[in-house]
């Protein structure tokens, strides 16, 4: 299916004190998305994440920092938090002149052909997004289990997140053979380099516990 590895990651952050998404990386490779992952802030009080979702695929209406996004990208965006989206008012970013709510996100990940993840904590916080990641072929992982010494546990949960945002890619491409990035010339990740990916969100989740969009182009 694929002749070689050519996966690029992005990062968008949001809910510091301008609270408004931000890129933190355009789409680049594994070490320097982890790199810049160190950029990441933890203040803030209110998280906009469908806003910031919604601008992790350039859909925000007037959007100029934009995602150089391949014609042949299969899109998984991985939202990681422990709060639920809130204040996602129209002066904080709008898709068709609205503000951005679950219906109009679930519209942007459709008409993008996007997968949606989230690594998550807290019933609330699941409950804002978990609809949105079921009705967009994505999988909710667990954020607690991140509060853990344990190394084995926190790389199998690497090695499970990687594996199964492989599955996804192959997924995606049975049910949608004729899409550019399911042709014999594309480039679909392997899992090893996908368990980059983990370790670089590993890198977020010890430092940052909260808040960054992950926007991940394969």
């Amino acid at each position: 299916m694929c002749s070689q590895v050519n996966a690029q990651y992005g990062l968008v952050g949001y809910g510091d004190n301008a609270v408004v998404p931000r890129m933190v990386t355009d789409l680049t490779d594994p070490a320097s998305f982890a790199t810049a992952a160190q950029g990441l802030k933890i203040n803030g009080a209110t998280e906009p994440g469908y806003t910031a979702t919604a601008f992790a695929l350039n859909a925000l209406d007037g959007q100029s920092d934009l995602f150089s996004f391949r014609s042949n990208a299969v899109k998984n965006i991985i939202i990681l938090t422990d709060e639920p989206s809130n204040g996602d008012f129209a002066f904080r970013g709008t898709v068709g002149g609205s503000a951005v709510n679950s219906s109009v996100l679930g519209g942007v990940l459709t008409s993008n052909n996007a997968l949606y993840n989230g690594v998550l904590r807290g019933t609330s916080t699941k409950n804002s997004y978990q609809t949105l990641i079921e009705d967009h072929g994505g999988t909710v992982f667990n954020l607690n289990l991140f509060n853990t010494s344990d190394q084995t546990i926190v790389q199998q949960f690497v090695t499970d997140f990687a594996n199964a945002k492989l599955q996804e890619t192959l997924d995606f491409c049975q049910l949608n053979p004729t899409n550019p990035a399911c042709q014999p010339s594309a480039s679909v990740p392997e899992p090893s380099s996908l368990a980059l990916i983990g370790l670089g969100l590993l890198g977020i989740f010890t430092r940052y516990r909260r808040r960054p969009v992950a926007s991940v182009a394969v």
